[in-house]
């Protein structure tokens, strides 16, 4: 990416202009900015302003409200595999439809793109998707490609699909030409291209068009196509003022676009949030991760970065692409990525309950810094979300009291603070918690009716962490030594969104099949912690297995200087938990030092994703 030219033309916003001339000033003045550089980033900050005075003008009383619009559209419906859903079965985000027909709950993180045939682009996926990633949205959009940009863009996708990303196809090109037959030809070419293709999350039609002036008559045509052609995914729009009620029939996803660092505080994007949220449709977030130039002296601080991604949250938004992504130009200050990748760590952590339940009405906190959300999930325990968003600096009071309508708790841990316990009180319809927080920190506790616990029915397991519930770096499941194999975009988390037992089960990606591709799996000691077996004994292996769509295989290899086993034990799965079981016998004197590291490894040695839960060696 072209570094920033300074020499950009700023809008002025109107103060005392006449109604009907208020709005084309502004666009009037866009147009001129537009002539100085094609610069992309030039191109939006243009844009910016223009949606911004528009936005002024009216706050002033000076309407542009459209007439004679369709009604909105209800977001895409339709269950069949790769679609993605909103408020499925009553859940408070978004669901994926996997190939195998089994749905489960989104919340995707991630970050827009400048190019996607670089060298650089090749890695960006693979550094980003180890920390739970999985989406990108790249600015290649093109109106009338020639045939190196589709095999460019299908080998982009397939990729991504193998990495487990999701891709937000960018439309843009085409947001500003007319609905003659060619261009419109154009499109479906496009979209009945790519649009079977598993990556496709969303089709990205307008950037900024409030700013732009495009009239919504223009756009209109071009989603009603885009949802002919395809039933099974989003339209999404961006902007950043008030300009989103005008386009509400021709969008499913309200992309809100806040980028207040310095000239305001990081909090403002909760109020920014909020006028989205009451036009009724499900809002996705685009947190500042630029600046240094232009409009933005700076970009945001690694508190700042925190703050705004958890006020997305505290607003319901289903789904957050950061603005931007550049290899060795945006951000500019990596620890401020970091942050971010930090945060999405997190994230994935509550996805089962932020995209798959049900957020907790009428909760309270005694201190109006303090902003509060809580929801329930999948295993009845409920995670609740605080966030301090004073604007006083770290001197101004962060003591506060939550209170959750909640029957009845067990424990009540700080998820992200090595799940260490927190002090509260319940009486039996209420659960009071008292923290403190300095400005612009954020909290995540869980609240447990029931304690959880690690161990499978039969307590004579002598698996350490048998359901992977016990993971205090988010995601990482202990108890576990871990090998990577040869391809860096292999993956292994601990996932709350499926599982037999507990909250967690283990989930493996591999992009491809290629023996040793993948992450080897190696379960911590067994036996009395750090005595050796006895020899010609027998014990009952087992473990629950599951693949995303059928077909795939697990590969289990045990120590032959333990147990009598010489071969690899290669479990092909289905789409639907299955059960494997072994008997093993240990040799007449095994070897077994160190308390018998290394007795089993298992990797995941096909392409695709596959889950493990309930790890078992028992006596037999």
């Amino acid at each position: 990416m072209r570094f920033l030219k300074t020499a950009i033309l700023l809008l002025s916003i109107p103060t005392s202009v006449a109604s009907s001339h208020c709005h084309e000033n502004c666009l009037q003045s866009a147009r001129r900015c537009l002539k100085v550089d094609d610069n992309l980033m030039v191109i939006r900050s243009c844009k910016r302003e223009s949606a911004n005075c528009r936005d002024s003008c009216r706050k002033a009383g000076h309407d542009d409200n459209p007439v004679g619009l369709p009604a909105p559209l209800p977001f895409p419906d339709k269950h069949v595999p790769g679609a993605i859903l909103h408020q499925h079965e009553g859940a408070a985000g978004l669901a994926r439809v996997g190939q195998d027909g089994e749905t489960l709950p989104i919340l995707p993180v991630g970050y827009y793109q400048y190019t996607i045939n670089q060298p650089h682009d090749t890695t960006l996926a693979n550094e980003e998707v180890i920390h739970s990633m999985s989406l990108t949205a790249p600015y290649v959009s093109s109106a009338s490609p020639d045939q190196k940009w589709f095999d460019d863009m299908d080998a982009f996708l397939d990729r991504a699909h193998a990495l487990n990303f999701l891709v937000h196809f960018q439309l843009i090109a085409f947001e500003t030409l007319d609905n003659s037959d060619s261009v419109m030809a154009n499109m479906t070419v496009q979209i009945n291209h790519f649009k079977d293709h598993p990556a496709i999350f969303a089709w990205y039609l307008a950037d900024e068009p409030d700013g732009q002036g495009i009239e919504p008559s223009l756009l209109q045509p071009k989603y009603d196509l885009i949802r002919q052609l395809d039933p099974t995914r989003p339209v999404s729009m961006v902007f950043c003022a008030g300009g989103a009620a005008n386009y509400l029939s021709m969008l499913d996803l309200i992309m809100v676009d806040p980028y207040p660092i310095p000239g305001s505080h990081a909090a403002t994007v909760d109020d920014t949030l909020k006028s989205v949220a009451v036009l009724g449709k499900p809002i996705m977030m685009v947190p500042q991760a630029f600046g240094g130039g232009e409009n933005w002296s700076r970009g945001p601080s690694i508190r700042e970065e925190r703050l705004m991604t958890y006020l997305g949250l505290l607003n319901d938004v289903v789904a957050i692409q950061y603005f931007v992504r550049s290899t060795g130009a945006f951000p500019y200050a990596p620890n401020a990525w970091n942050e971010i990748r930090k945060v999405s760590g997190e994230i994935s952590m509550l996805t089962s309950a932020l995209a798959g339940g049900t957020r907790i009405k009428d909760i309270t906190a005694d201190n109006d810094n303090i902003s509060v959300g809580a929801w329930t999930d999948r295993d009845d325990s409920v995670v609740l979300v605080v966030a301090n968003i004073g604007q006083e600096g770290l001197k101004s009071s962060g003591m506060f009291t939550v209170e959750i309508p909640f029957a009845d708790a067990d424990s009540v841990i700080s998820q992200f603070e090595d799940s260490e316990s927190v002090d509260f009180s319940s009486d039996g319809k209420t659960v009071t918690i008292m923290d403190y927080l300095r400005n612009y920190d954020t909290r995540v506790y869980r609240i447990e009716k029931t304690k959880q616990t690690n161990k499978i029915t039969d307590d004579d397991n002598m698996v350490y962490n048998p359901s992977f519930d016990v993971a205090l770096v988010p995601g990482i499941i202990d108890g576990n030594y871990v090998s990577p194999g040869s391809d860096d975009g292999a993956t292994f988390a601990q996932d709350g969104r499926i599982s037999t037992n507990g909250r967690n089960s283990l989930r493996l990606s591999n992009p491809v099949s290629d023996q040793g591709a993948g992450f080897s799996i190696a379960p911590y000691t067994i036996g009395d912690w750090g005595h050796g077996l006895d020899g010609s004994s027998k014990f009952k292996f087992s473990v629950n297995l599951k693949g995303a769509e059928g077909g795939e295989e697990v590969t289990f290899s045990f120590t032959n200087t333990i147990f009598d086993i010489d071969e690899a034990q290669v479990v092909k799965l289905t789409s639907e938990w299955q059960a494997f079981e072994l008997t093993l016998t240990t040799i007449e004197e095994p070897v077994c030092p160190y308390g018998c590291r290394s007795w089993l490894s298992y990797a995941l040695t096909t392409a695709g994703t596959v889950w493990l839960d309930e790890l078992s060696l028992v006596a037999a």
